[in-house]
């Protein structure tokens, strides 16, 4: 699976990375505006 940053953990105000299948082949980590190249 890609990984998508899409959900949300609104209690702990972190992004975690989920498997999802129509996830974006770019992966955003940390706060999200940094782009780590192609998944895969």
């Amino acid at each position: 699976y890609r990984i998508s940053n899409i959900n949300y953990n609104v209690t702990s105000g972190q992004r975690y990375p989920v498997p999802n299948k129509s996830a974006p082949v770019y992966i955003t980590v940390g706060d999200g505006g940094n782009q780590e190249g192609l998944a895969g």
